[in-house]
């Protein structure tokens, strides 16, 4: 922007001049008061007169040349888009997820985290499937048209990376890297060589980054890598399984933070994406820490669940499952007695902390709560990690859901809908009382 316009007298030269020396002056310091802090720069200025980060041109005939730059206080984006939500867009055509889009931002969502499958997309390297990135597209696209901030994890290994065989049942399980093989490997159902190919992940993190350059801001390193339904291990005793999947996980996180902030020094790096609070978990994370993550992640991604059938882990007594479903108070108590005091005691006691999953599900013939009582924990949830240390978003699991069946995965959705290749709602589309309460919160209505 021109701050000064030619202009007819010398005196108002010299105004012109010291305004700019003293814009130049004050905007510098600000962009190394903010450089320290860590938070985004100022960008360009607009025509408009508006500066981001805060910042804006004001007039005042008092003031020399007319004008002078107002600075305001910076919003940490974690607390303005405090209200998130999961969903899976590569799986829902561009009309569905138009309409899905519009009752989010109806809702008031602030924040809305998608995965990438690179297992599905980049199915031979360098070769991304068409369908899914454009599906990723309009979800990125029309997230951000409505004011919503894309959140994507980056999750999921193609067998051209893992070197799977043909026997592996779960494939899209397998890690990027394998740095040590447990005594009883079964080659002929994973790859029990030891591997590196972080630099491949590194390939598809950055080609999601200059795709969408300027448009997401925060990516988070793989999902639930922890446990072996994200991150297949070659152990199968503990503390080992938990130990070698966290050695390995942090060489993956260093080498992505490190290509990510080539890339855009002002991206948002979540780290850990910890499946729970549990025991396993304090054992990932204490053994990241041991290994050097802590300056490669920007923010703690925090998972936490207590319904069965899935998640009975919390919900065990002694050696047998009690139905006594844990609610979200004494839930969030878990995190700040179990990991927060890590993260204190490896230095990190003021990073932020994203709950990037959590819910529970309405199958009750399974086990699960009834709707009312999703809505109600739903309320909970979003209250009580409000007064969690550090904690700055929370998202709710899920979106969508089928709410048909009998697996309780089908049934975590605040908008009862079978999604799956939409190209609009369903006629039979029904918003749960979930839906509603999330409304109240982020709305105020």
């Amino acid at each position: 922007m021109k701050l000064a316009r030619k202009i007819k007298t010398k005196k108002s030269q010299i105004a012109g001049l010291l305004l700019v020396i003293v814009f130049s002056i004050a905007l510098g310091t600000y962009l190394i008061a903010q450089s320290h802090a860590a938070s985004p720069y100022i960008s360009a200025e607009a025509e408009s007169g508006m500066l981001s980060g805060g910042a804006s041109i004001q007039s005042d005939t008092a003031a020399s040349g007319g004008k002078y730059v107002q600075f305001g206080s910076y919003t940490n984006p974690g607390q303005s888009n405090f209200y998130g939500l999961n969903w899976h867009p590569m799986w829902v055509n561009d009309g569905g997820q138009d309409a899905e889009m519009n009752l989010f931002q109806a809702a008031g969502v602030k924040s809305v985290r998608i995965d990438a499958q690179w297992y599905n997309i980049e199915y031979s390297q360098g070769v991304y499937n068409s369908t899914y990135m454009s599906r990723l597209d309009n979800a990125v696209n029309g997230l951000i048209a409505r004011g919503i901030d894309p959140l994507v994890v980056v999750t999921s290994a193609p067998t051209w990376v893992t070197g799977a065989p043909s026997g592996d049942p779960s494939p899209s399980t397998e890690p990027p890297i394998r740095s040590t093989i447990g005594p009883n490997c079964d080659p002929t159902k994973t790859n029990c060589t030891p591997y590196n190919n972080v630099a491949d992940y590194d390939s598809f993190l950055s080609y999601l980054m200059h795709r969408w350059l300027g448009k997401v801001h925060e990516y988070e390193i793989w999902n639930e890598p922890v446990g072996g339904w994200s991150w297949q291990s070659t152990f199968t005793t503990y503390p080992d399984y938990d130990v070698n999947n966290a050695i390995d996980y942090t060489t993956l996180l260093k080498s992505a933070y490190t290509t990510a902030k080539a890339i855009d020094p002002t991206v948002t790096i979540l780290g850990g994406s910890l499946s729970g609070t549990d025991g396993n978990n304090q054992i990932f994370l204490s053994t990241m820490y041991q290994h050097g993550a802590k300056n490669y992640f920007d923010v703690l991604s925090q998972h936490y669940y207590c319904d069965p059938p899935g998640h009975n882990w919390c919900a065990y007594n002694g050696t047998t499952a009690s139905r006594n479903i844990i609610d979200p108070t004494t839930l969030a108590d878990t995190w700040k007695t179990n990991i927060y005091p890590i993260m204190q005691q490896n230095g990190d006691g003021s990073k932020p902390v994203w709950v990037t999953e959590t819910g529970y599900n309405t199958y009750t013939a399974g086990g699960g709560i009834t709707e009312s009582e999703q809505a109600t924990y739903l309320t909970q949830s979003y209250q009580v990690a409000q007064t969690l240390p550090n904690v700055k978003r929370l998202y709710w699991y899920e979106a969508d859901s089928s709410d048909s069946g009998t697996n309780p995965e089908s049934y975590y959705g605040i908008i009862e809908a079978d999604m799956y290749n939409a190209n609009s709602l369903p006629s039979n589309y029904r918003l749960k009382p979930a839906y509603t309460a999330l409304q109240q919160l982020a709305t105020g209505q």
